[in-house]
């Protein structure tokens, strides 16, 4: 049996090859596979748009932040839309936006950058969450950085910002003041209302016990900031 098995195998080792001429296989007996002078228009375009797919480059950070400040610029113009009257108070807050001038005639003046809030977006799109839902928080971190712009212009008798004079130096400080309040009022107004609160509100007060801590904490730092203006010997640790 076993002569017999070795007999058979070099049989077919050394039967020659029953290929025919132009029957498509190659000449290890595979089936080849068929040629296309002229791919069907389809078949052109899907792996056009395959190669494109892997050549594109995602958008840069800028790119990306520059969206978010975008959407926080479009959310903050929703939240104050239904505050109007009195008209000079809400107007003195739009002009600091920079969306009025002087005469709180609309225009389109130069705004912050919006990193603070564009960052809270970004994180949250990298924890995968809820952008509809982060965006009131975004304009309500927005809202109480130009709170704290319009009070530190007063303590810092600045009168410009962003190119143009600060709400003290044209209606006054009391007005000023009265006015970064009501932005510092607005922006926890924002904060309300996140879909987060309905979602999850063990996690909606921590995150605004977190947010009133740091307003706390800028309200320190602005008091040490003043304080060291008049004193001459600050260490790096109390600066720090």
């Amino acid at each position: 049996m076993h002569c017999t098995g070795t007999a058979i195998i070099g049989a077919r080792a050394s039967r020659p090859s029953r290929r025919q001429p132009g029957d498509g296989r190659s000449p290890e007996g595979t089936p080849r596979a068929p040629k296309l002078s002229n791919p069907p228009s389809y078949a052109r375009q899907g792996y056009a748009q395959s190669m494109r797919s892997h050549v594109e480059k995602p958008a840069s950070l800028s790119t990306i932040l520059a969206r978010y400040a975008d959407l926080v610029s479009a959310t903050t113009r929703q939240v104050l839309d239904p505050y109007t009257e009195p008209h000079e108070f809400f107007g003195m807050m739009r002009y600091h936006l920079g969306w009025v001038d002087e005469r709180l005639e609309p225009i389109a003046a130069a705004r912050g950058k919006g990193l603070r809030s564009s960052l809270l977006l970004l994180v949250n799109a990298a924890l995968d969450g809820d952008e509809a839902g982060a965006a009131p928080l975004a304009v309500a971190v927005d809202l109480l950085h130009n709170f704290t712009l319009i009070h530190d212009d007063i303590e810092d008798g600045s009168t410009t910002r962003r190119h143009r004079p600060t709400v003290w130096s044209i209606w006054g400080t009391p007005q000023a003041i009265n006015a970064g309040d009501g932005l510092y009022a607005i922006a926890h107004l924002a904060f309300y209302q996140s879909s987060l609160r309905h979602t999850d509100p063990g996690r909606f007060l921590d995150v605004l016990q977190r947010f009133e801590r740091t307003v706390l904490r800028i309200c320190e730092g602005q008091h040490l900031d003043m304080t060291f203006e008049h004193t001459a010997d600050v260490s790096v640790d109390d600066y720090v």
